[in-house]
């Protein structure tokens, strides 16, 4: 009983704050970088298979998600880079100046940011974004990715979700 009141009293903290996307963006962009300094450290002599549809395959990636423009040339790495610093700018402005009122939208928010802070972070220290996980079907291939880009893909649900709740 004491601990339904303690977790009960906990989520309404939470819930009136209003304020878990800082923590939830600092520990998706954690594990992205720690999984990606591990996939570099254990991936580099082959690849680890997981599951008959998962593995672990390194791959340097200099385009964007799935590999796109990959091999544009030098302005692809600007463009990323750019467009990465306009989409959280706007996000973090909207975060400060127009709180989100949608769990969805704050959720998806948090998501879409700790996404780009973790491809971000590679493209300036790397000049590519270190993708490690591959879905298979036999010979059939998902572009590899990684945990910013599931992070990036589940935050775009989470703002098409909320569209149906902000009405």
């Amino acid at each position: 009983m004491k601990n339904r009141v303690i977790m009960s009293s906990l989520l309404q903290q939470i819930d009136q704050s209003r304020d878990v996307r800082p923590y939830t963006i600092i520990l998706l962009v954690g594990c992205d970088q720690i999984t990606k300094y591990l996939a570099q450290l254990y991936l580099v002599a082959k690849p680890l298979v997981l599951l008959p549809t998962v593995s672990l395959i390194l791959a340097h990636n200099r385009g964007a998600a799935f590999s796109l423009l990959a091999r544009a040339g030098g302005w692809s790495e600007i463009f990323f880079i750019s467009l990465s610093t306009i989409i959280a700018s706007i996000i973090l402005y909207l975060y400060f100046y127009k709180p989100l009122q949608n769990p969805c939208t704050r959720s998806g928010s948090a998501f879409i940011l700790a996404g780009i802070f973790g491809n971000f972070y590679d493209r300036l220290n790397h000049g590519y974004v270190i993708d490690f996980i591959a879905l298979h079907w036999h010979q059939w291939y998902w572009p590899i990715f990684n945990l910013a880009d599931t992070a990036l893909c589940l935050g775009v649900f989470c703002l098409w979700l909320a569209q149906f709740f902000d009405k």
